[in-house]
């Protein structure tokens, strides 16, 4: 008897190798049955370079995010999942994934 995993973690940032690992998880979510959790996580730190920052960067970081997490969503409920989720997070992070 083989491990089953429960949950897969896939880390989004809009790049060719998070599309190709969030790939990889649906195949993964589907032959285990399993719940897709998507994340993201917005680098606050940046933010402090900007002289002039205020609430409207942090605004517009989320909303690209949140965008770029639904179409994800989206894709794998096409493909067949059921069960997938998505989280935003800032940097640091406040808490950490770790369930099997």
């Amino acid at each position: 008897m083989g491990l089953k995993y429960r949950n897969i973690l896939v880390a989004i940032d809009g790049s060719k190798e998070a599309d190709w690992a969030f790939q990889k998880g649906i195949e993964i979510a589907k032959r285990n049955g399993a719940r897709m959790i998507l994340v993201h996580v917005i680098d606050t730190r940046s933010f402090a370079l900007i002289e002039a920052y205020d609430t409207v960067i942090g605004d517009r970081a989320e909303k690209l995010a949140k965008d770029m997490l639904e179409k994800y969503q989206q894709q794998a409920v096409e493909a067949g999942l059921t069960n997938v989720q998505y989280e935003i997070d800032t940097a640091p992070l406040k808490y950490a994934f770790l369930e099997i």
